[in-house]
């Protein structure tokens, strides 16, 4: 009674355009974040070094 089931395990092809769209979201903000934590460490390391 296990083979019934086989044909819903297969993603519709709608369910994987749904599926792209929060996977490329993740990748840019896996990208931006990273992106930030590095511009805010270089503005502070050029603040330190204007003061001084």
């Amino acid at each position: 009674m296990t083979e019934p089931t086989e044909p819903n395990r297969t993603p519709r092809p709608e369910e994987e355009r749904e599926s792209e769209i929060p996977r490329a979201f993740g990748i840019g903000v896996g990208l931006f974040f990273p992106a930030v934590i590095v511009l805010g460490i270089a503005l502070i390391v050029i603040l330190i070094f204007v003061l001084m």
